[in-house]
Order: C-alpha cells, then structure tokens, then sequence
C-alpha cells in the first residue's frame, strides 16, 4: 500500500516538470499521462511512496482499453478529466488492500471526473477511491424535455460494473446513469461528502437486479437516490423494478410509466413539488407491494405539506393493484386534463383504468379527496379494500 501520499505532493509535481511521458525505463519517476490514448495501456504501481501519474488535460481513451492496475495513484490537476469514448474501454482493477486513488490537486472540488461513452462488457470499476471531482459540468442529458448539465464524480453513458468504490468530496452528483445507460452492477459502494446526489438516475434503469441496499450514502446535500424521465412528456418507457433502498428515492421530475412498473416491500420515494406519478398505456400494469412491516411510502420532497406535489394518477387504460401504500401531501394541482379531483391517487382521465387498494392509507390531502374516481368513463373499476379513505366520485 502507499505510503506518504500526501506528504510527497510537492516532490511530485517538481519531479513531473522533468520527466517526459514515456519515461518507461525510470520506473520509480511520476509520469505525466497522456491526453490522447488510441492504443490499450495498462497504468502502473510503480511508484510505492506515492503519485504515479499526474494528468493535466482532458484526458480521452478512444479506440483502446485503459488498464489501471491495483495501487495506482493519479492525481489530477484543475480542471482536468477522463473520458472513455465510445469505441474505448476500462479496467479499474484496484483491491481491498490495494485500491485505485484518484485525486484531485490541493482541496476542494478541483477536476471534473470520469466519464464513460461506452457500451463495452470490459468497462469495471472495482476498489477506486475518487476524490475532489465536480469543478464544472460534466455531464448532460434531455430531463422532463429540457437539458439538464451536472457536475458529476462518475457519469456513465453506457455500461460499467462499479462495485467496492468509494466516492467522496464530489461538487455535485456522485455516479449519475444518462437515459441511454445500461446498470449492470452497483455492489457495496460508499458515497459521501456530494453536494448533491449521490446517484441520480433515468428511472426507466431500474430493473429487478438493481439493488442498492449494501451501498452507503451519508452526508450528501440532498441524500437521495434521484430519478428522472427523459422525454418532454416525462414517460418512462422501460419496464420498471424499483427495489427498497437505504435512502428514499427521489421523482425529479413527474414519472410516467408506459410499461409496466413494480415497486417493491420498503421502497420510499419522494416527489418534488408540483410533479407526479403516472401509468398510461394499453397494457401497463403498476404493482405496489408493501407489506404489514414494510409498507411503500410515497410523499413529497416537503412532507409536512399538504398538496405538495400532484398525487398518483392511474390512467390510459393501465391497471394497478396497490398493497399497503402510505401515500401522502398529493393535491397540489390535477394529474391530468380529464381529472377532475385533486386527489392522492386518481383512477382513470380520458380512457378506462382499473385499481385496487389493499390496506392502504393516505394523509395531508389539500382537497380532502384521498382517492379520486372518474366513474363515467365507460367500464373503468375501482376497488376499495383499505379503511378511512375519502373517495371522491365524478
């Protein structure tokens, strides 16, 4: 394991100013990386006292696989970044004993991060520790129909396993997934100290797979696991699995699911003010699986409000079956042209939708509707198998 990091910064960066970047045959020296890498390197422990490799640019890999072996130090100067484009790749193989530091120069929050283009089964993050990322924008994506940049620590694009990795001192989101990314493992990571999220995420990424109950998110600005739909008319066109988490979720933006949608015993979500969530289509099914013990929970970002975000609309033709849902501070404006109650949960707009409630509950309504029902649309049912609710009938 290294030794001395931080003592040896000021040694380092003078013995950069007389090395060359392919000082290959002076092994213990601290290499500047290069900015443009177009053939497959692997990164080194060369350097046991400290800095391996210092980088000063806006570093691209493109067309190569970056190789980053156990213990390596990097350290960024401002302003600098990684990316892997979308025909490269990376190997971040650090271990519990001996895992991949990459830090920014002095403190603060003084270089973008890494970001990853690329769909490639080879790309891995395991056993990295990165530090004082987020210095400007470095991410961007369509949220809700309007371009949302963030200042990020990881951002991937396409696919990465990132398990065992630790993430702190980051000026805005810790790991966001874009809307065109694949989640295809998030393992026992740590995430601290973002001034922000610690994940933020295309809620259509969520699939039965995705957990994030062995992770650690503390001392984050806003400590959520936040999603967001990316199209102007907020669906979320994927078949959705929302699993319980160690800290509430988070609707960025409203939520509507075209395709079927399961949220599952614990899971607790947030909605931010004047947002809602919705299923539409012909064949969407929205399951709420709560339990006696671990009921669902769905309330605003304020949850002391009363009418702090729109409430629940099953409609489109959808059907839903919810199981001990807490909902509550819905009302805030209708969750659709044809609604005609501000209510917690409403069934059906302009088509025929179906719902049953199964011991559910609802509280800080601003109407008094817990429940809204649009009876004259056709053939549309609603069952009610849960006590004290007040439902509103049109």
């Amino acid at each position: 394991m290294k030794t001395n990091f931080l003592n040896i910064l000021p040694v380092a960066f003078a013995l950069v100013f007389f090395s060359s970047c392919d000082n290959d045959d002076v092994p213990s020296e601290i290499k500047n990386l290069t900015c443009y890498i177009s053939s497959d390197m692997v990164l080194t422990n060369h350097n046991p006292d400290g800095v391996d490799y210092v980088v000063d640019c806006n570093v691209e890999v493109s067309g190569a696989l970056l190789t980053i072996e156990p213990g390596v130090s990097i350290v960024f100067k401002n302003g600098a970044s990684l990316q892997i484009s979308e025909n490269a790749a990376i190997a971040i193989n650090g271990t519990e004993d001996e895992p991949v530091l990459m830090k920014g120069e002095g403190s603060g929050t003084t270089w973008k991060g890494v970001a990853i283009m690329s769909n490639d089964n080879r790309n891995k993050i395991n056993h990295l520790d990165i530090r004082n990322t987020g210095s400007s924008n470095w991410f961007s994506d369509v949220f809700g129909g309007f371009i949302y940049d963030a200042k990020i620590a990881i951002s991937v694009y396409g696919k990465t396993a990132i398990s065992n990795t630790q993430i702190s001192t980051c000026g805005g989101v810790g790991v966001m997934y874009g809307s065109g990314a694949s989640l295809t493992q998030f393992d026992n990571n740590k995430i601290s100290g973002c001034s922000l999220y610690p994940v933020m995420m295309y809620a259509g990424n969520l699939t039965p797979s995705v957990s994030f109950m062995n992770s650690e998110f503390t001392n984050n600005g806003e400590n959520y696991i936040a999603l967001y739909a990316h199209s102007s008319n907020t669906e979320v066109d994927n078949v959705v699995t929302i699993n319980e988490a160690p800290i509430p979720y988070l609707a960025y933006t409203s939520l509507d699911f075209v395709k079927s949608v399961s949220f599952m015993e614990g899971v607790e979500m947030h909605v931010t003010a004047g947002n809602r969530l919705g299923s539409y289509g012909d064949n969407t099914t929205w399951s709420i699986n709560g339990t006696v013990t671990k009921p669902v929970n769905i309330k605003g970002k304020n949850e002391t409000t009363a009418g702090y975000w729109n409430g629940i609309l099953v409609g489109g033709e959808s059907t839903g079956v919810f199981t001990y849902l807490n909902v509550s501070g819905g009302g805030y404006d209708y969750t659709g042209i044809n609604v005609p109650f501000k209510a917690n949960i409403n069934v059906t707009d302009t088509y025929e939708s179906h719902l049953v409630l199964n011991d559910c509950a609802s509280a800080l309504n601003s109407s008094g509707c817990d429940v809204g029902v649009r009876t004259g649309n056709g053939n549309t049912t609603f069952v009610n198998n849960s006590t004290g609710l007040t439902v509103c009938e049109d």
